[in-house]
């Protein structure tokens, strides 16, 4: 008996551990051109995939409480310069009961742009992203965090 039960709560601590890790977003990182040189003005672009009924809050918001907007933080380095501010691209708005409030929000494609001006040779940007993602139908959250890295090859 002592056993079964021991089977059964392995059984269940590990299902929630599986629904744990599982992620409802997969990112993808792109560039806005393919041969790229010193000196040149380039796009950085997040794509950031959701699974069927998540939603993803953007950068933008016009609230001081409400659901967490995304925030991106590069680290500083010479090889690059940040030009201008990340730029969502398809977001929708809908009114936020439970905050009262009109948000900004992702659903299907959430999609960034940060447009950086290349310095030095091979430059490789490296950074991390926050944003909360949202289940529309069983009304839960999570909070995540993911680095991301490009390593920018430069032609002469």
């Amino acid at each position: 008996m002592k056993q079964i039960m021991l089977l059964l709560l392995i059984s269940l601590f590990g299902q929630q551990m599986c629904a744990q890790i599982a992620s409802p977003v997969k990112p993808y990182y792109t560039l806005s051109k393919k041969e790229i040189k010193k000196g040149d003005v380039v796009t950085l672009i997040f794509t950031l995939q959701l699974e069927d009924h998540w939603h993803l809050y953007s950068n933008l918001q016009n609230y001081k409480l409400g659901p967490l907007p995304a925030i991106f933080e590069f680290e500083p380095h010479p090889s690059y310069k940040l030009l201008d501010d990340m730029i969502p691209i398809g977001s929708k708005m809908e009114h936020e009961p439970i905050f009262d409030v009109d948000v900004h929000y992702f659903d299907k494609i959430a999609e960034f742009r940060q447009k950086i001006k290349i310095c030095t040779d091979k430059p490789i940007v490296k950074g991390y992203y926050e944003y909360q993602i949202c289940h529309v139908l069983e009304g839960k959250c999570l909070f995540k965090t993911d680095n991301f890295e490009f390593k920018i090859k430069t032609i002469n």
